[in-house]
């Protein structure tokens, strides 16, 4: 089996960054929403991504944001990648220059082999729970068994991920890569040092 990939999302501040760096993350996910408890400025972001290596992915998390924002932010923060919640289409996820995930909200009746058509263009889909208001961060996890088998290595899984269920998602998903925000925090934004450390050691289970 493929060692899962992890990325941590909704990073505020500094100090959380490097402890993720240290605990093995691939990724680091800012929220440029205004109106998420997670999001930051491009000061703030620009900030912590300096300090980071070379290898861990910078990804910055969109919503409904126009194209020209959206490249203006990643010039400025110096970003690696983008992830798309809301409503755009394939072609808007097309225009980039950098790698786009695009975030997909999970009921019953999503199709995901269609949506991985839709949008074949794209890095990789992210699997997040759906909510009427919110576009990810619910903390709120989705029945897995709606992802079918034949595409659960293709998608990152998102929604409601813990210390206490990653290993167990793993297992039955076997995912490309596990993303995380609320179910590692001490409150929005703010990192648990602990969390954090357990949700890799659970991670590192299946590894």
């Amino acid at each position: 089996m493929m060692r899962t990939r992890v990325k941590f999302c909704g990073m505020t501040q500094i100090d959380d960054a490097k402890q993720a760096v240290q605990l093995g993350v691939d990724a680091l996910g800012f929220i440029f929403h205004p109106s998420s408890p997670r999001a930051v400025s491009v000061n703030q972001a620009r900030h912590i991504v300096c300090t980071l290596p070379a290898l861990v992915q910078r990804v910055g998390v969109f919503v409904n944001q126009s194209a020209s924002e959206i490249k203006q932010i990643v010039e400025q923060v110096g970003l690696t990648a983008i992830q798309l919640h809301g409503d755009q289409s394939a072609t808007f996820c097309q225009q980039f220059q950098l790698p786009v995930i695009k975030a997909i909200s999970m009921t019953e009746q999503t199709d995901i082999v269609a949506a991985l058509t839709a949008y074949q263009d794209v890095a990789q889909l992210l699997l997040d729970t759906a909510h009427p208001l919110l576009h990810g961060g619910s903390g709120q996890a989705f029945d897995w068994r709606w992802i079918p088998v034949s595409v659960r290595s293709q998608v990152i899984l998102a929604g409601g991920l813990t210390p206490a269920n990653v290993a167990q998602a793993i297992a039955q998903i076997q995912p490309a890569a596990v993303d995380v925000s609320s179910g590692i925090e001490d409150r929005p934004g703010v990192k648990d040092p602990v969390k954090m450390e357990r949700f890799m050691a659970q991670v590192r289970v299946h590894q």
